[in-house]
């Protein structure tokens, strides 16, 4: 039986052959659309990714996990006994990726808990990136909760990283993907005296993302416990994960707990449209449900045609970037969109923070997302899903997907959106609404908005805690 120590030695040695490969393809210049860059692609993701790694990883021993989760759990009531408080840091990616606020914000209230946020910018896309995004999501965070709450996981101004891990008792992710510096991921913080939680960052709706990224990781392996949205997930997990999920507690959504508390729309204030494009564009990806380059210039035209409805604009936070990097269009091209589309008087663009308060003051969305295709249930709204090809797209969703795509108003051409705006946004004509209602109440709603009392009571009874 492979040890947990011998897998991430192998886990290791696997990434540094793979980076040490392809940085070599690219200092030979070989183009991602190259045959023999596409070669190797086929032969990592088809034979050593799935016959190695995931073989690999379902050998690990998790009894060593357990034991190690045991001895923490028993410190922390120590803790407790001498009331002294338990310190949660939750490493937050972008403002915009943050589902455990609902879950920070309660344990600001509770004399048990001493909760800090860890602002861990990814480091994927070059410095200057992540700097970028640090910075923001760090100030957006300061603003609302002080610097004594916020915390760099990277120091813009010195270069540096830092590690807290010595100064936590329990560490939270919003992330699961090997996106930011060693120090803020589970292959790094699983051998530290911490309980390791995780959550959804947003629904799981697409095949591929739900089994090959998340359940068949040593990441949600690892964890202490992760708080599952759907009981699809649960189902899903108890077949895809080696350890039959025993660490997985089926809870909701947190991250829309805090959607109770975004102020409502009045009453007779101008209709407000989302339009939300995703930034899956490139062909090479699995998931392929992007639209944008098809519905570009017409989001411009919308706001003329429209001057009776104020839109906004809620790119992925990757989508801008995507276009860039993947050739699509030049920076220069996508500042000049960018620029067109906020001369509009009626049109917002909002790049990053909270969508929840957007969601509150729309009456509808446009877009092409995955995990918002499951949020705007919340709101009771219609939406309607930008479509190429139906059967296409329904091949990308699981089960629970192809559930919430069925309750939205498609769109397969450009008539299709104009007339959601006519006939459901205008002139409030929705006859999806109690069935679209009556599927969020069965399937997508869990718990809601007590998502968060249930994380909270489920942690206090492990540490022994009866009030």
């Amino acid at each position: 039986m492979l040890t947990v120590r011998g897998f991430l030695l192998f886990n290791k040695a696997h990434a540094m052959l793979v980076n040490f490969i392809k940085s070599t393809l690219n200092c030979v210049g070989l183009k991602p659309e190259s045959r023999l860059r596409r070669w190797f692609n086929f032969i990592y993701w088809k034979i050593i990714f799935k016959s190695q790694r995931f073989r690999f990883i379902q050998k690990i021993n998790c009894r060593g996990l357990k034991s190690h989760y045991a001895s923490v759990i028993k410190r922390l009531q120590e803790r407790v006994a001498r009331h002294e408080p338990i310190r949660v840091g939750f490493f937050v990616t972008m403002d915009s990726i943050f589902p455990f606020q609902p879950l920070f914000e309660r344990m600001l209230d509770d004399p048990l808990f001493e909760p800090y946020i860890i602002v861990a910018p990814p480091c994927t896309y070059g410095r200057e990136f992540e700097t970028e995004n640090g910075l923001k999501t760090w100030n957006a965070l300061v603003k609302i909760y002080g610097e004594e709450r916020v915390w760099r996981g990277f120091d813009w101004e010195t270069n540096a990283y830092h590690d807290y891990s010595a100064q936590l008792d329990i560490v939270g992710f919003n992330y699961p993907h090997t996106v930011v510096h060693p120090y803020f991921y589970a292959s790094y913080l699983y051998r530290k005296p911490v309980l390791m939680i995780s959550t959804d960052y947003g629904f799981f709706l697409s095949k591929g993302n739900s089994q090959k990224w998340v359940m068949k990781k040593f990441f949600i392996h690892s964890l202490w416990r992760y708080y599952a949205s759907t009981s699809w997930f649960v189902e899903t997990a108890q077949k895809a994960m080696f350890n039959k999920a025993e660490n997985v507690e089926l809870t909701g959504f947190v991250r829309m707990d805090a959607y109770k508390s975004a102020p409502l729309k009045k009453e007779g204030e101008r209709k407000v449209v989302i339009i939300a494009p995703h930034h899956s564009i490139s062909k090479k990806i699995s998931l392929q449900v992007s639209n944008f380059l098809k519905y570009a210039e017409l989001f411009q035209r919308l706001p003329e045609m429209y001057p009776q409805i104020d839109f906004i604009f809620r790119p992925h936070p990757y989508l801008l970037k995507h276009l860039v990097k993947l050739g699509a269009w030049t920076q220069e091209q996508t500042d000049d969109y960018m620029t067109r589309l906020a001369a509009h008087p009626n049109m917002e663009i909002s790049l990053g923070g909270n969508h929840l308060p957007l969601f509150a003051r729309s009456d509808g969305m446009i877009q092409d997302s995955v995990s918002f295709l499951a949020e705007y249930y919340y709101t009771g709204k219609p939406q309607c899903y930008m479509l190429r090809d139906k059967g296409r797209t329904e091949a990308q969703l699981n089960d629970f997907g192809i559930g919430c795509l069925s309750h939205t108003y498609h769109a397969f051409r450009e008539q299709d959106i104009l007339d959601f705006l006519d006939h459901v946004i205008l002139e409030g004509n929705d006859p999806m609404k109690a069935e679209r209602d009556a599927f969020a109440k069965e399937n997508v709603t869990l718990n809601w908005p007590h998502v968060t009392e249930k994380i909270i009571a489920s942690i206090k009874s492990e540490l022994g805690v009866t009030s």
